[in-house]
């Protein structure tokens, strides 16, 4: 599958796929970017992923799950509250996977906050990306904006 990524040049295409993944609609459009010739840029997905199941490793957190999944949890959870239009969010998401994937004692979710304005009203969130870690049904760190895994994963250590 191919599509053509329209009003934007091949060099801002690259640069903006390292950074990032490609979402229309909440469905994973590719899995890297490539150049063809005169500067059209292509990205190609051989399996598209939908929002819904981001990755294996990452619950999509919603009001009707989140008792069970986080407050619940015999493991730390860290939440990422992002939206699909924010770029720093889109930005610390392959982050928050990789530590999904790097991390099975601690449990990752990502909440919405377009979708669950609830949660984000109830953990007074008003910028975004925010990331809380909680244990035990409690917060014990919160940050926003952007942040380094390394931060993160300091997060998560004096969290517990």
């Amino acid at each position: 599958m191919k599509m053509l990524a329209h009003g934007i040049s091949g060099k801002q295409m690259n640069r903006m796929a390292k950074l990032m993944c490609f979402y229309r609609q909440g469905t994973l459009l590719c899995d890297k970017v490539t150049e063809e010739a005169e500067g059209v840029c292509y990205a190609v997905s051989n399996k598209p992923r939908t929002m819904e199941e981001p990755d294996m490793a990452i619950m999509h957190v919603t009001k009707n799950n989140f008792q069970e999944e986080v407050i619940q949890s015999d493991q730390p959870v860290l939440l990422d509250f992002w939206a699909n239009w924010c770029g720093p969010c889109r930005m610390v998401g392959p982050v928050v996977e990789e530590i999904a994937q790097e991390r099975p004692d601690v449990k990752v979710g990502k909440i919405d906050v377009d979708e669950q304005r609830e949660l984000a009203a109830a953990f007074q969130i008003m910028s975004i990306p925010t990331l809380v870690v909680m244990q035990d049904g409690k917060v014990t760190q919160q940050v926003v904006g952007l942040r380094p895994k390394e931060q993160i994963l300091a997060m998560l250590d004096r969290g517990n």
